[in-house]
């Protein structure tokens, strides 16, 4: 049945759980764009471009398919590889390109893109703009634990809004407690508001999770 597609994909699925990255994407391409799994298969193909750190043709990629059908999925995929290279511009472009079509679907996952432009103007030091987007995506899904650790964070490293601020995080890590980015998150609210001990304590936790993440060590050295 050399038409039924979705054979392709769980191979392509099964070839890539064995690191089998090259025939993986020759399975994939066999996928034609305009099937129901094609742009999963498109946004796979990237996605196995980017763990051979290919992200150029991780995009091209993406843009290829793009010429053929627009979907959220993969406008969101793009504005992923432009925000891994820093490039600003583009990401926004590609994640208000998602919105623009997952608004009137009332596509569930409208959150991310608002979360993920956010990263983008608060990577790019536009604070005000991602404050804005961060609380538009909890608007849209409201208490999301990775949006309210991020902005809580936010707040705890500019020193403002502290107390808001540790709500934030207490109710992310309500929902996460094994999250390490969340319990550092939690101790470098300790660390700003001189609880040191407390800190501390938080921070030998979230290393024994992640012994070689740069920021939860460096918190620690502080």
């Amino acid at each position: 049945s050399p038409n039924l597609y979705e054979i392709h994909f769980m191979l392509g699925n099964l070839l890539t759980s064995f690191e089998d990255y090259e025939k993986s994407i020759e399975i994939y391409k066999k996928i034609p764009s305009d099937h129901y799994l094609g742009e999963y298969a498109s946004i796979q193909i990237s996605n196995l471009y980017s763990l051979e750190d290919e992200n150029k043709k991780a995009i091209e990629q993406l843009k290829t398919f793009l010429k053929t059908r627009e979907t959220f999925d993969v406008f969101m995929s793009l504005g992923n590889y432009f925000r891994y290279d820093s490039n600003w511009k583009q990401a926004v472009e590609a994640y208000e390109r998602a919105i623009d079509l997952g608004t009137p679907i009332e596509n569930q996952n409208l959150w991310d893109a608002y979360f993920k432009i956010g990263i983008v103007y608060e990577r790019s030091e536009n604070w005000s703009k991602a404050e804005d987007h961060f609380l538009k995506a909890l608007e849209l899904y409201r208490d999301q634990p990775d949006v309210l650790n991020y902005l809580g964070y936010s707040y705890i490293d500019m020193n403002i809004n502290m107390n808001k601020a540790k709500e934030m995080v207490e109710k992310a890590l309500e929902q996460k407690p094994g999250d390490p980015y969340i319990i550092d998150s939690m101790a470098w609210y300790y660390f700003k508001t001189g609880a040191y001990e407390e800190a501390r304590s938080l921070l030998e936790y979230a290393i024994n999770l992640m012994p070689y993440d740069p920021i939860i060590n460096d918190h620690y050295g502080d």
